[in-house]
């Protein structure tokens, strides 16, 4: 039976606006029965504890096992449909399948899984937010206002943006507005320090840590977004 295509895709999503990182990787998409049997190997040998996760194409996760002395792992009967498994040894440690699973009785399939060496996938933007409420020393401003725009100096409307308290993240919390057509944005704040998020597709999210004082200087705040589909 020839073997399909599939692209996997993995989503990193972007918290409230639901914009995604996505890294596309197209595999074959290998017959198989529901009694599946993969060994994975590190160079031609057997490779054991090694962390194999089996999810449906819709990412949602299955099983989650390891692999034996001999580099074996058993997966548990699964029914017909398509899945994809990642076998990880380290964050840049790993190997890929994914199968289309369909009754065949009680034979058991077997595969091979060969770990390589691959690149790290992109933070998610609640890791970024994170790294950078501890990293990034805030804007001094009396007022929230300011202007988004691209790499060449063009505003760019319609922008979302997303204001919360520093170091609460939940949507109850959050005030979301977007930019008017010129890029500009504005919004009445108590004095305190927040973080921002800016988005819009086409662009990589960009983040500002704020401090709003009537102490510091009266100034607008220039936003640039970098060209990119990632977070």
């Amino acid at each position: 039976m020839k073997a399909l295509t599939i692209t996997m895709i993995v989503l990193f999503l972007s918290g409230p606006s639901a914009q995604a990182c996505s890294t596309v990787e197209v595999l074959n998409l290998q017959p198989s029965s529901q009694h599946v049997r993969i060994k994975i190997l590190r160079g031609g040998s057997p490779a054991p504890d090694v962390k194999l996760e089996v999810s449906g194409i819709d990412g949602q996760p299955r099983y989650s096992l390891l692999s034996d002395r001999q580099g074996l792992a058993e997966v548990p009967t699964l029914a017909p449909g398509n899945y994809c498994m990642i076998a990880t040894a380290s964050l840049t440690v790993r190997a890929e399948l994914c199968l289309a699973v369909s009754k065949q009785g009680k034979r058991t399939s077997s595969f091979f899984m060969d770990l390589a060496d691959k690149p790290i996938w992109p933070p998610t933007l609640e890791e970024r937010l994170e790294t950078a409420e501890k990293t990034l020393a805030p804007e001094r401003m009396q007022d929230f206002a300011g202007t988004v725009e691209d790499p060449t100096g063009a505003v760019v409307p319609r922008a979302d943006v997303e204001v919360f308290p520093h170091g609460h993240r939940d949507q109850a919390r959050a005030m979301k507005l977007k930019t008017d057509e010129n890029g500009h944005f504005s919004a009445a704040l108590s004095p305190g320090l927040y973080t921002a998020v800016f988005q819009s597709p086409g662009f990589q999210s960009q983040i500002v840590l704020f401090d709003l004082a009537q102490t510091a200087d009266k100034r607008d705040l220039r936003v640039t977004l970098k060209v990119g589909m990632c977070t």
